[in-house]
């Protein structure tokens, strides 16, 4: 979710001759990232040796098992910020708190 307030449109900040823009945003969202490399599923990763046709063929097999422990770490993550410009865009000041909280990490 992200949204943002131009200050500087509302009408009591418009005529202001000190702020020429003001501007206060902010996000919030919560991502997942796959820890390790495909530890929740199964590859065609191992060597196997068929009957086809009469004759053996050599072909790919499935690798090993897939860690039933491996889940999706998840990461929360707070944006505030706040941009200001000031005596006709001559001095520019951007601000931002950014929080960052991960969860459900693995040792997989």
């Amino acid at each position: 979710m992200t949204t943002g307030w131009k200050i500087s449109e509302e009408n009591f900040l418009k005529d202001n001759e000190t702020i020429s823009f003001l501007k206060l945003r902010a996000s919030y969202g919560t991502l997942g990232n796959e820890v390790g490399n495909n530890l929740y599923r199964s590859l065609l990763s191992g060597e196997g040796t068929y009957v086809f046709d009469g004759a053996l063929v050599d072909g790919t097999a499935q690798g090993g098992l897939p860690n039933p422990l491996a889940q999706w770490e998840t990461a929360e993550k707070l944006d505030i910020g706040l941009d200001i410009n000031l005596f006709d865009d001559k001095v520019t000041i951007v601000a931002d708190y950014f929080e960052e909280s991960r969860k459900d990490l693995s040792n997989c």
